[in-house]
This record gives C-alpha cells, sequence and structure tokens, in this order.
C-alpha cells in the first residue's frame, strides 16, 4: 500500500479516536454507563485496529524489502487487464493478471491504476519457500506511460522532411497564420536548403 494513502487511513482511524474517546469520558461524568461502554469499546476498538494495521503494514514492508534484496527473480507475462470499477483519486483501478512460466503455477494478482497491456513481461521476485505472491519488481507508472506515448517516431530526413515542412507550410497558410507571401518565401527557404 503506498505511504500516502496510509497517512490518510492513519488520519481518519486518528479522527474516529479523537471524538470517541472524549465522549465516553463526558458519558461516564455525565452518569450514562452504557454510553460510556458503547463509546469506550469503540475507541478501544479504533486502538486495535490502528495496531493491527501497523503490524500488517510492518510485516508487508518487511516482505518486500526482503524480496527486493534477496529474492529469486523470474519474469512473469500479463495475460489479462480487468477493471475493477473502483476508482482512486478519480483514476479507475485495473487488474493485472499473469503467470510466470518459469515457475511452474505461479500467478501474478496485481491492482493498479497504471495498466500495462496483455503480453507484457514484467521482473517479479518470489520467495522459493513460499512461492504465493510474487512482488513485481518493475515501476508499472513508468512503464505504462511508455507504453501509452509509444515509441518516438524517427526524424524525417530528405525529401520526407522537406514534404513534411511544406505540408505544414500549406496548413499554417490555409488557417490563415501566414500570409501567401510569406509561404512562398517560405517555400522557397525549404527548396533552397534541400
Amino acid at each position: 500500500m503506498p505511504k500516502g494513502a496510509r497517512v490518510w487511513i492513519g488520519l481518519s482511524v486518528g479522527l474516529q479516536l479523537i471524538w470517541s474517546l472524549p465522549l465516553a469520558v463526558s458519558m461516564y461524568v455525565l452518569g450514562n454507563l452504557v454510553l460510556a461502554l458503547v463509546f469506550g469499546a469503540l475507541s478501544l476498538l479504533v486502538v486495535v485496529a490502528v495496531v493491527l494495521m501497523i503490524l500488517g503494514w510492518r510485516r508487508a514492508d518487511a516482505r518486500e524489502r526482503s524480496l527486493r534484496e534477496s529474492g529469486l527473480r523470474a519474469e512473469a507475462v500479463v495475460t489479462d487487464v480487468v477493471p475493477t470499477g473502483v476508482r482512486v483519486n478519480n483514476q479507475l483501478m485495473y487488474r493485472l493478471i499473469g503467470h510466470v512460466p518459469d515457475v511452474p503455477g505461479m500467478e501474478i494478482r496485481q491492482s493498479t491504476i497504471f495498466p500495462v497491456p496483455p503480453g507484457t513481461r514484467l521482473t517479479v521476485a518470489y520467495d522459493a519457500a513460499r512461492p504465493g505472491k510474487p512482488l513485481i519488481l518493475d515501476d508499472l507508472k513508468a512503464l505504462a506511460h511508455r507504453m501509452r506515448v509509444g515509441p518516438v517516431p524517427p526524424l524525417a530526413t530528405g525529401a520526407d522532411a522537406v514534404i513534411q515542412r511544406l505540408t505544414q507550410l500549406d496548413q499554417l497558410r490555409k488557417s490563415g497564420a501566414i500570409s501567401d507571401e510569406e509561404f512562398e518565401r517560405l517555400k522557397s527557404d525549404v527548396m533552397d536548403d534541400r
């Protein structure tokens, strides 16, 4: 889970604790033991939930650190990308599904807002003793952006460059951005430079 999401979860749970604990104390002082017990129990549940979340996050961080440092490496292939219908910051979440051909039976299932197309090869790390959930090592954000943008087209050279520049000048003339005289002058410059 991203650190930013952890902060927001921690803040929301902390706000729960901020209002429920003083309310429990207030109810006790006012003599309403039933409501004091209800809000006290709610406060206790919030504290237990916070402790369990922190322990879970620390365990997940330790596992990820261990896999990054000493996990076995393999190549996974994305076989399917499924939209989940869930949105995070108004971005649709996807589930990447794939397999690791070198490790029979190993699958990847990763939720992300950065989908990559089926057939994409990803580097994963896993623990041979417990290969259940491999860790994707590739930066999905950068990879998805690179694939969405696509390869950079080669620069036009020679006759292609001249045709491309003349086409651009003609479009500028037709749109009124340059006059007919400017078009003729720029056209002769392009033709002289070839």
